[in-house]
Protein backbone atom coordinates (compact mmCIF):
# COMPACT_ATOMS: atom_id res chain seq x y z
CA UNK A 1 0.00 0.00 0.00
CA UNK A 2 2.88 1.89 1.14
CA UNK A 3 4.42 1.82 -2.73
CA UNK A 4 0.68 2.37 -4.40
CA UNK A 5 0.84 5.82 -1.89
CA UNK A 6 4.17 6.59 -3.83
CA UNK A 7 2.70 5.68 -7.29
CA UNK A 8 -0.46 7.97 -6.87
CA UNK A 9 0.84 10.93 -5.32
CA UNK A 10 -1.34 12.83 -7.97
CA UNK A 11 -4.39 11.65 -5.93
CA UNK A 12 -4.28 13.26 -3.14
CA UNK A 13 -7.83 11.54 -1.70
CA UNK A 14 -6.70 7.79 -2.66
CA UNK A 15 -3.44 8.50 -0.83
CA UNK A 16 -5.23 10.02 1.94
CA UNK A 17 -7.32 6.78 2.59
CA UNK A 18 -4.07 4.45 1.52
CA UNK A 19 -2.09 6.00 4.96
CA UNK A 20 -5.06 6.26 6.77
CA UNK A 21 -5.28 2.30 6.22
CA UNK A 22 -1.54 1.72 6.65
CA UNK A 23 -1.97 3.84 10.33
CA UNK A 24 -3.91 0.58 11.50
CA UNK A 25 -1.39 -2.22 10.72
CA UNK A 26 1.81 -2.83 13.68
CA UNK A 27 5.08 -2.06 12.56
CA UNK A 28 7.50 -4.63 15.31
CA UNK A 29 10.28 -2.57 14.33
CA UNK A 30 9.05 0.49 15.31
CA UNK A 31 6.59 -0.40 17.75
CA UNK A 32 4.18 1.52 16.40
CA UNK A 33 1.99 2.04 13.35
CA UNK A 34 3.41 1.66 9.77
CA UNK A 35 2.72 4.97 9.27
CA UNK A 36 2.59 7.31 12.13
CA UNK A 37 -0.22 9.81 11.81
CA UNK A 38 2.39 12.78 12.33
CA UNK A 39 3.71 11.15 9.72
CA UNK A 40 0.13 11.07 7.45
CA UNK A 41 -0.53 14.61 8.76
CA UNK A 42 2.33 15.92 7.04
CA UNK A 43 2.66 13.55 3.89
CA UNK A 44 -1.01 14.81 3.39
CA UNK A 45 -0.19 18.39 4.13
CA UNK A 46 2.66 18.54 1.69
CA UNK A 47 0.57 17.19 -1.33
CA UNK A 48 -2.04 19.67 -1.03
CA UNK A 49 0.56 22.68 -0.65
CA UNK A 50 1.60 20.60 -3.90
CA UNK A 51 5.20 19.99 -2.59
CA UNK A 52 5.10 16.30 -3.76
CA UNK A 53 9.15 16.14 -3.57
CA UNK A 54 8.79 16.50 -0.02
CA UNK A 55 5.82 13.99 0.29
CA UNK A 56 7.71 11.77 -1.30
CA UNK A 57 10.72 11.82 0.32
CA UNK A 58 8.78 11.60 3.66
CA UNK A 59 6.74 8.23 2.24
CA UNK A 60 10.10 6.93 0.81
CA UNK A 61 11.98 7.66 4.37
CA UNK A 62 8.98 5.81 5.86
CA UNK A 63 8.93 2.62 3.89
CA UNK A 64 13.25 2.39 4.10
CA UNK A 65 12.30 2.16 8.44
CA UNK A 66 9.10 -0.46 7.28
CA UNK A 67 11.64 -2.62 5.26
CA UNK A 68 13.86 -3.09 7.91
CA UNK A 69 11.42 -5.87 9.27
CA UNK A 70 13.36 -8.26 6.68
CA UNK A 71 16.96 -7.68 7.67
CA UNK A 72 18.30 -9.98 10.09
CA UNK A 73 19.00 -9.11 13.18
CA UNK A 74 22.58 -7.44 13.89
CA UNK A 75 24.38 -9.71 14.97
CA UNK A 76 26.21 -9.33 18.80
CA UNK A 77 29.95 -9.98 19.53
CA UNK A 78 30.87 -13.10 21.16
CA UNK A 79 31.61 -12.85 24.92
CA UNK A 80 34.84 -12.49 25.68
CA UNK A 81 36.08 -15.42 27.84
CA UNK A 82 38.11 -14.22 30.53
CA UNK A 83 41.57 -16.22 31.69
CA UNK A 84 40.83 -19.13 33.83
Amino acid sequence: MMREALAHLDDTPRVKRLLLELGRFYNPVADGPVIPPATRHEVIDRLEAADVGAARALLEAQLAEYLKIDEPPASSPEPSRGAQ
